[in-house]
């Protein structure tokens, strides 16, 4: 009966370093079992808290990880008051492309086929892993319904200072005050920005909850930590304006404007390495649609971005006319020449004929920065 035992478990996995290595995809007691693509019903590495669902030719990734995850939920249960469920599922899926977090169930989905991935596949589990972790732990904080635009912004954003804090990579927040302060430039921002329009149901990075995320460090920076996880824990039972009142005892505008202020007095460096200046975006080349623009037309601006290797760049940019310091916000374009960024910058009436300068900056997803100059000619 004991050999018996002894055969079972060795049969259900091997105990190594601490975690537990299956080779058959059984929930534990009392956990979901959730639908899941062919490939994850191949193995699975477990720790005290986290298990995570892998195809076995990427069980190395899951090895290399699943101490680093363990810390993690450690930490984010401590910074949001014990509130992330005993158990959290993560689900590697090589073929997907939507990373997402069930509260209720404790399981996070992780999509590895995306650009940001391939670039560092492990930098990309454990960014992703940390941030949804964090969601988890807020959702449970606030009890609060997420379809509501504010408290899902804000969650989304404090989601990305929890992740960024546990990688040690807060200094690549630098780049959520570049992206505040051009969008707050192109559409002043205000707290009531956050009660049209949230986050979606994939968490944002930081770039796209930029204004969330300055919102919150600016709050930690004047009320402290312990006041600013307690605004996301009102928000889950009243609105922003009340919530912000009965936990800091200010009004909204006062709270906003002190906000603002620093948002807009933010200097934006020409150039900002996370990590080395190697890792800085590159600008391959500008192309000006038409060459010579006249008044009243509009100037496309397409930014042909790569990394050190040559590999197109997903990136935030800002495009911006020296002479009538006008703002604009590039988005993803494509044609045969491969992908880039396009800002499309209208040149007001009456512009006398010559040549001028405008601006681009750009923000990579680790949150360097670097800016460039560029001429253009209109016509007389």
């Amino acid at each position: 009966m004991q050999g018996s035992k002894k055969h079972t478990v060795a049969r259900r996995g091997i105990l190594t370093g601490g975690f537990l290595v299956l080779a058959a995809l059984m929930p534990g007691p009392g956990e979901p079992s959730p639908a899941a693509p062919a490939q994850y019903g191949i193995g699975q590495i477990v720790s005290e808290h986290v298990r995570i669902r892998i195809p076995s030719s990427r069980e190395w990734l899951a090895r290399e990880t699943i101490a680093e995850l363990e810390r993690c939920w450690q930490f984010m249960n401590t910074e949001a008051g014990g509130k992330l469920p005993r158990r959290i599922q993560v689900h590697v899926d090589w073929e997907g492309r939507e990373t997402r977090a069930d509260a209720g169930s404790g399981v996070i989905a992780i999509g590895m086929n995306r650009s940001e991935a391939a670039h560092d596949v492990r930098a990309w589990l454990m960014r992703s892993a940390a941030r949804e972790m964090a969601r988890i732990a807020l959702l449970e904080l606030s009890r609060g319904d997420t379809a509501r635009a504010e408290l899902s912004a804000m969650v989304d954003a404090m989601s990305e200072i929890f992740a960024h804090e546990f990688m040690r990579t807060t200094r690549s927040l630098t780049g959520a005050w570049v992206a505040a302060h051009f969008i707050d430039r192109i559409q002043p921002l205000g707290l009531a920005a956050f009660a049209a329009g949230g986050g979606g149901p994939e968490p944002r990075d930081f770039r796209a909850a930029a204004p969330g995320v300055t919102f919150l460090l600016t709050c930690r920076e004047t009320y402290g930590r312990e006041k600013t996880l307690r605004l996301l824990e009102s928000l889950g039972k009243r609105g922003l304006a009340e919530s912000i009142l009965h936990v800091f005892g200010r009004i909204a505008a006062a709270v906003e404007h002190g906000w603002l202020r620093k948002v807009r007095e933010f200097a934006v460096p020409q150039e900002f390495a996370v990590r080395g200046e190697e890792d800085l975006p590159i600008l391959q080349r500008t192309v000006l649609v038409p060459e010579t623009v006249r008044a009243g037309e509009t100037l496309a601006v397409r930014l042909f971005l790569s990394d050190r290797q040559g590999n197109p760049l997903a990136v935030e940019a800002f495009v911006i006319d020296e002479s009538s310091n006008r703002v604009v916000r590039a988005r993803p374009g494509q044609d045969e020449s491969g992908r880039h960024m396009i800002a499309e910058l209208p040149i007001e009436s009456g512009r006398p004929g010559g040549q001028y300068v405008l601006q681009a900056t750009a923000i990579d997803a680790a949150g360097s920065i670097r800016s460039w100059r560029e001429s253009y000619r209109t016509a007389p």
